[in-house]
C-alpha cells in the first residue's frame, strides 16, 4: 500500500497503457484528484516478479467506527475501472483491500470489466451492485462523418442555425490541444462553466471542491498530446465547449457547457457534429459520451455500455449482506440531507435579504 505513488509511477503508467481503457485510470487524473482531496488516500498495489500487475487508488473516509474506501474519481462524472493484468492479480488486489477492513464504494464502474466479475464472486467480499446508467457511444468508421449518424433534415437545420448567426455576426470552432492554448482560454472556459451551472443542481467540476484538480489534470493530458477541447466562438466570444480526452482510438467526453444566450443555436449538437466530421483528423473512431445520459447524446449514439454502482463489505463481517445493502443507500441519503439543508439555508438567506 502506498500513500504516495511516486515509487511506482512509471509502472503505473505502463499498467494503464497495457490494460486501461479510460482516462480515469491514468496517473495524471488519479494523482490530481488525490492531491486536491482533504481525505486520506491509499494506492493498493499487487506485484508479481517485481512488476506491478494490479492497482486500486482509494480515498479513505471515516464512517463512525469503520472506514469507507471509495475508488478515486467516484462522483466526478467519469467511468471508472480497476487496473489488473489478469484474474490472479485481480483476486490478490481484492483480497488485499478486504484485509484492510475497509468497506468499498464505487460509483460508475464499467460493467463489462473482468475485475468486476471477480469482485462479484470473490470470497472476501459481500457485494451489492446495480446498473447506474448507460454511457452512450458514437461509432464512426474512418472516412465517415455526421451524415453517417443523422438524417439530412437534422443536419440542414443545424447548418441553418449556423448561417443565421453568421449573417448577424460570426461563428467558428476552435480546438485546444496544447498547454499554452489551454492556459490562454482557461478563464473563458471556467466562466462559461460557472454561468452554465449557476442556479441548477449541476456540479461544476472545474473548480474546488469538486474539481480543484481539473486544471492540473488537463494540463498533464495536453502535455501528453491527449487533450481535445472543442470551443464554439460566436462574434469573437467563447460561448460553449466540450472537454474530451483521447484514449487510444476513442475520444472520451467529460464536460460540456454553453452560454444559455446561444441555446437556440443548439450548441451541444453543433459540437457533436463538428467532432463527427473531424474525427479522422483527430485520430479516433469512437466518441464516448461519458456519464450522464441526455437527449443530445441519445440521438447521436447507437451503442454504449453500462456503468455500475457498487457497495461491498468484507464477507468476514457479521451481517455483511445487511451492511452492503445499507452502504448502497448511505451516500444518496447523505446527499439528500445535505442538499435539503443547503436549500433551506438559501431560502432563509433569501428571506433575510428581503427584510
Amino acid at each position: 500500500m502506498y500513500a504516495d505513488a511516486d515509487p511506482i509511477l512509471d509502472q503505473w503508467h505502463d499498467l494503464a497503457d497495457r490494460v486501461g481503457t479510460v482516462f480515469s485510470s491514468r496517473p495524471s487524473f488519479v494523482r490530481s484528484v488525490m492531491r486536491s482531496t482533504p481525505d486520506d488516500c491509499e494506492v493498493v498495489v499487487v506485484f508479481r516478479g517485481g512488476r506491478v500487475t494490479a492497482l486500486a487508488p482509494l480515498v479513505i473516509k471515516k464512517r463512525g467506527p469503520v472506514k469507507l474506501a471509495t475508488v478515486v474519481g467516484a462522483n466526478l462524472g467519469v467511468p471508472l475501472e480497476l487496473l489488473s493484468d489478469d484474474a490472479e492479480s485481480t483476486d490478490a488486489l481484492l483480497a488485499a483491500i478486504a484485509a484492510r477492513g475497509h468497506m468499498l464504494s464505487a460509483d460508475s464502474m464499467i460493467a463489462d470489466r473482468p475485475a468486476i466479475e471477480r469482485l462479484r464472486a470473490h470470497p472476501s467480499w459481500t457485494v451489492d451492485m446495480h446498473v447506474r446508467e448507460r454511457v452512450p457511444v458514437i461509432d464512426i468508421p474512418a472516412g465517415r462523418g455526421a451524415s453517417h449518424l443523422r438524417g439530412s433534415k437534422s443536419l440542414k437545420r443545424l447548418k441553418r442555425y449556423r448561417r443565421r448567426v453568421d449573417e448577424e455576426s460570426s461563428l467558428r470552432f476552435e480546438l485546444i490541444t496544447d498547454v499554452r492554448h489551454l492556459d490562454a482560454r482557461w478563464h473563458d472556459i471556467t466562466s462559461v462553466a460557472a454561468d452554465a451551472v449557476h442556479g441548477t443542481d449541476k456540479v461544476n467540476y472545474l473548480v474546488a471542491p469538486h474539481g480543484g484538480f481539473a486544471r492540473d489534470f488537463l494540463r498533464a493530458e495536453a502535455r501528453a498530446g491527449r487533450l481535445h477541447i472543442t470551443g464554439l466562438v460566436v462574434d469573437g466570444v467563447w460561448t460553449a465547449h466540450e472537454i474530451d480526452i483521447r484514449t487510444g482510438d476513442r475520444l472520451e467526453g467529460w464536460l460540456t457547457h454553453y452560454d444559455e444566450r446561444i441555446s437556440q443555436l443548439q450548441p451541444g449538437h453543433q459540437l457533436t457534429e463538428w467532432l463527427a466530421d473531424n474525427h479522422d483528423d483527430l485520430g479516433v473512431v469512437l466518441l464516448d459520451r461519458g456519464v450522464g445520459v441526455n437527449d443530445i447524446k441519445s440521438v447521436w449514439a447507437k451503442s454504449g455500455y453500462d456503468v455500475l454502482e457498487i457497495s461491498a463489505v468484507p464477507s468476514a463481517w457479521a451481517f455483511s449482506t445487511f451492511w452492503a445493502q445499507a452502504l448502497r443507500y448511505y451516500a444518496p441519503t447523505v446527499s439528500y440531507l445535505r442538499n435539503t439543508a443547503l436549500a433551506a439555508l438559501a431560502r432563509l438567506r433569501g428571506v433575510g435579504g428581503r427584510c
